[in-house]
């Protein structure tokens, strides 16, 4: 099992991924991973390979710019396709108006380049909760052209007091409504 620190954030000692006996087992480029999850589901494989494993997309426009001197989107951009699903999935959680200072910051990325692609197009990026901690939660991506999963992508995410300039544990009705999109898959 995966336990990162993050002392700079305010996470006290690592993310306990053994929080939990429920296990989601997710499968990235020839490896399994398995993250603990807080609340139980039926499914316990996720393939982030696979389009039926999302309920939630975004759609992003490939940018001319995106492209690199091969003629194939340069490798950094999948982490701003990801950075914009990431974003439409964790917002809608809370209300901005009533959390004015809550965020969330980025502790881990991590990305698996599947095929080549390239400008003109839309990626498709598929995005769900995986876990959820005391401080942090993970999230998980695919993202797609038509069928073709061209990166998948796994992210641990720190709730954060933007006014406090720290990691905070997320206000109860937040993590209640991130829990059940946990449990709905």
């Amino acid at each position: 099992m995966v336990e990162h620190e993050l002392p700079k954030l305010g996470v006290e000692g690592s993310i306990p991924f053994t929080r939990s006996k429920t296990f989601a087992t997710v499968h990235l480029a020839g490896h399994v991973f398995r993250i603990c999850r807080i609340m139980n589901k039926d499914e316990t494989s996720i393939d982030l390979t696979r389009r039926d494993s999302f309920s939630h997309w975004t759609p992003v426009t490939i940018r001319f710019s995106d492209q690199d001197p091969l003629g194939h989107v340069n490798n950094v951009a999948p982490a701003a396709y990801v950075e914009a699903g990431r974003t439409m999935l964790i917002h809608q959680f809370w209300d901005k108006s009533r959390y004015p200072d809550l965020n969330f910051a980025l502790a881990h990325f991590e990305i698996d380049y599947r095929a080549e692609f390239h400008y003109p197009g839309t990626v498709d990026v598929g995005a769900l909760l995986l876990r959820i901690g005391t401080k942090s939660f993970t999230s998980g991506y695919g993202l797609f052209m038509g069928d073709l999963c061209v990166a998948t992508s796994i992210s641990v995410n720190v709730f954060f007091d933007t006014a406090k300039r720290r990691g905070i544990e997320p206000p109860d009705d937040v993590r209640a409504a991130m829990m059940r999109a946990i449990a709905d898959g």
